[in-house]
């Protein structure tokens, strides 16, 4: 294979152009053995350190469930204060955002829409006909709403928590500089 000097030629013939391919599909070859040795190198790599790594990930998992069932357990000591500042980090449990759900797998949403669009009219429904729950959610929660008037709907509000860590890492590198 020649190496053309760094100034554009201009291939004048078929002859030329065929040689070019030629210089193409060896330069080819050549990049994909390279890249097929380089993947290799990474697949021996990736097997070397994988098992180790799942290891400690396996380990990460057993301590973040420990840390959800502490949480969980010790719910009361989080009404307060919805965390923990610890030596080494964080804990708490999260609210989130309060959620429409339906109270059993026979009700669907177009039957709880339905009966709002039955019981109150179009006060929670959309133009588009759909069900307005960001609407629905903020009458419940100003007591517009019980429990028992939802429920005739066939659905609750329900509020998720969560349990959280995090860890303070400029503290963890003082203890271990001492």
């Amino acid at each position: 294979m020649k190496k053309k000097n760094n100034k554009q030629q201009s291939l004048k013939t078929f002859e030329d152009v065929n040689e070019v391919l030629l210089n193409i599909a060896a330069l080819q070859v050549n990049a994909d053995k390279k890249e097929n040795e380089m993947n290799g190198k990474i697949l021996d790599l990736k097997k070397q350190f994988e098992p180790g790594i799942k290891e400690l990930n396996d380990e990460i998992l057993f301590f973040e469930d420990q840390l959800t069932r502490f949480c969980k357990i010790n719910k009361k000591e989080f009404a307060y204060s919805r965390s923990r500042d610890l030596t080494y980090g964080k804990i708490g449990i999260r609210t989130g955002k309060p959620s429409l759900k339906l109270t059993c797998k026979k009700i669907t949403w177009d039957n709880v829409k339905e009966k709002f669009k039955t019981l109150y009219k179009n006060s929670y429904i959309n133009t588009e006909t759909s069900l307005n729950k960001i609407k629905i959610l903020a009458d419940a929660e100003k007591g517009l709403l019980t429990q028992k008037e939802l429920n005739e709907t066939g659905c609750k509000v329900i509020q998720a928590e969560s349990s959280f860590y995090q860890i303070n890492w400029d503290k963890i590198k003082l203890e271990n500089a001492k």
